[in-house]
């Protein structure tokens, strides 16, 4: 039997529209922060009533910050505007896309076990790949991701989340 759609569903997905927003799809820190507390929120609780699983995705461009190519000319795309419309185009509607900083993102993936989320992971770091490397040398792509589900809290994937992004961190830097 079919469950209708739960009307509590976190914020939608974040846009450079909304108050706040900079270049790139990047709103301000603090801004962000709370919008992303409030999302894992309403999501565990959503876990919690309706049993469902869900997935949180870390992403960090590491060393955009210090790049002169992540942050663009007037006449070229930055790598940080071209993150921001490569993570919208790979979620979904439902999906919740945070902006934490300059470079870096919170994305919920709800109704998501772990294996969507790698497949999620998967596509976003193949899209960026690409053009990535053609654009900078001095910038990364780093990732991390675990899944959430009844037994499981939406703050302890939140935890393995962001282990996992600093294990990716060493291994690309490394590489």
């Amino acid at each position: 039997m079919t469950q209708p759609p739960d009307t509590t569903t976190p914020e939608p997905t974040a846009t450079t529209s909304e108050p706040g927003a900079t270049q790139g799809g990047f709103g301000r820190d603090s801004d962000g922060h709370q919008r992303w507390a409030r999302a894992l929120d309403a999501e565990s609780a959503r876990i919690a009533r309706r049993g469902h699983r869900a997935s949180v995705v870390l992403i960090d461009l590491d060393g955009a910050a210090n790049d002169d190519a992540a942050r663009g000319s007037d006449d070229a795309p930055t790598v940080l505007s071209r993150l921001a419309e490569t993570i919208r185009r790979s979620t979904r509607e439902a999906d919740v896309v945070v902006p934490l900083g300059a470079g870096r993102y919170g994305i919920l993936l709800v109704d998501t076990d772990q294996v969507l989320a790698i497949n999620f992971v998967e596509r976003v770091r193949h899209a960026c790949d690409t053009w990535l490397s053609a654009k900078t040398a001095g910038v990364r792509l780093v990732i991390g991701w675990a899944d959430a589900r009844p037994g499981r809290s939406i703050h302890e994937a939140l935890v393995d989340a962001e282990q996992a992004l600093e294990r990716d961190r060493r291994a690309i830097w490394a590489s």
